[in-house]
């Protein structure tokens, strides 16, 4: 496997590293507020040959690398047997969330699972080992969080419908609408918070709305809008530069009646508020 092959290289290039206990250069590097660090963490158990690996986004406040939300965690001793027949390693339904994670610029701590330990550095690799395991470390800098494509939601439609939908009229027109429908459309958004953090004496929130389709046919595209939500970062939602408002992610082509799909932000704002503008049904 390729990653245990790096795993290997790398834990060679450790052996050098772990008499040296100073990431001062990378971490200072890295230590801007504003941004996202996106961390991901390799590891290789020494006696068994277990891997695992961790990754997650962080954000620098008081002099540590904290989590902006839950650190993923996927281990090859879950494992899953594929169409094919085959049993395969990081079984991505079994996927741990880690809430208990830091770094802290000073020193080097890392704080893993409430348990403390030293990182050590190469140029732009960190390591360090605990519980019988070797561990190598990533950290990169966005101005915004990318995905993690690490085990979390996919938000592909998988809503169930919750409400009845609106009985099909009796009489079909004769041609298919091309413009969007008349009256407000069935459409609901539901905020929920997965993490918050202080920076600056100021609380920042990450959110995830999930939009859900309760009109009585799919619709192809939704023009979302509100006053309050003044994020910092945002994704899976495409945004109109002159309007401002939001739009079908490029993954979302057709929102089935009853589906739904999720965006994320992080905003200082508490309880924002959004509401359909217009949609265009399928």
């Amino acid at each position: 496997m390729k990653l245990l092959y790096s795993l290997v290289a790398l834990l060679g290039i450790s052996s050098v590293a772990f008499g040296d206990n100073s990431c001062n250069q990378l971490l200072s590097s890295l230590a801007d507020p504003s941004k996202c660090v996106q961390v991901s963490i390799s590891g290789v158990h020494y006696q068994s040959l277990a891997q695992e690996g961790y990754k997650g986004n962080l954000v620098f406040a008081n002099g540590e690398f904290v989590l902006r939300e839950s650190l993923y965690n996927l281990q090859t001793y879950e494992t899953t047997c594929s169409p094919r027949g085959l049993v395969q390693p990081f079984a991505a339904d079994n996927q741990f969330r880690v809430d208990d994670f830091s770094i802290r610029l000073s020193d080097g701590n890392l704080r893993l699972k409430q348990v403390n330990t030293q990182l050590t550095c190469n140029g732009n690799v960190g390591f360090f080992n605990l519980n019988n395991f070797y561990y190598t470390v990533a950290l990169k800098s966005y101005d915004s969080c990318p995905k993690l494509y690490y085990g979390e939601p996919c938000n592909t439609p998988t809503v169930t419908p919750t409400t009845t939908p609106t009985p099909t009229p009796t009489v079909s027109p004769t041609n298919k609408p091309t413009t969007p429908p008349t009256g407000t459309p069935k459409i609901n958004y539901k905020s929920d918070i997965d993490s918050n953090w202080v920076t600056n004496g100021v609380t920042y929130y990450q959110y995830r709305v999930t939009v859900t389709n309760n009109e009585s046919s799919p619709i192809k595209s939704i023009e979302i809008h509100s006053d309050n939500w003044n994020p910092t970062e945002f994704w899976n939602i495409e945004r109109n530069q002159q309007t401002g408002n939001l739009g079908f992610p490029s993954f979302v082509v057709n929102l089935q009646v009853g589906d739904s799909f999720s965006f994320g932000f992080v905003s200082a704002t508490v309880n924002p508020t959004f509401s359909t503008v217009k949609i265009v049904r399928s």
